[in-house]
């Protein structure tokens, strides 16, 4: 298994699962620019800022396209 981010897929957790060590967390998000772990450490978080409502939509649409594609719904 790869253990580059880019070339993963998006598997959902059906629970059971041990949360990661810290470690391995922080070794996961170095590969990750912009990226952070939340302050309940239960998910990873970046903020987006654009100039206008357009290209925010644009922004949100392409997301919602790739998360669909993967099988991922986040919360925007």
């Amino acid at each position: 298994m790869s253990d580059q981010l880019e070339q993963r897929k998006c598997i959902p957790c059906e629970g059971g699962m041990a949360p990661l060590a810290r470690d391995r967390i922080d070794t996961l998000l170095a590969q990750v620019a912009g990226w952070s772990l939340s302050n309940d450490g239960k998910r990873i978080e970046r903020r987006f800022e654009f100039k206008g409502f357009y290209k925010t939509m644009a922004f949100i649409n392409a997301m919602a396209w790739v998360a669909n594609q993967e099988g991922h719904h986040p919360d925007f």
